[in-house]
């Protein structure tokens, strides 16, 4: 590995509709989170529409700015 610690999180969508991306500038205040939309026109509860992925040098840091991207994405 390249760094100490690395943790990437899923993306699912949590409803039935046309994909909405206006919450993506929330997860980019986050400045060691990668966002990765994988360009679905439509999102389906369950479906995976994407990941966050942090990397740093511990895992409770990722762990916690992972999850706190990905809780301020709605899909």
């Amino acid at each position: 590995m390249l760094t100490q610690a690395a943790v990437m999180v899923n993306l699912l969508g949590k409803r039935n509709a046309p994909v909405e991306l206006s919450s993506l500038p929330c997860a980019l205040q986050y400045p060691h989170a990668k966002v990765h939309i994988y360009g679905k026109a439509d999102s389906r509860i369950g479906r995976k529409m994407g990941h966050v992925t942090v990397v740093g040098n511990s895992m409770e840091e990722c762990w916690q700015q992972a999850h706190a991207a990905a809780a301020a994405i709605e899909i």
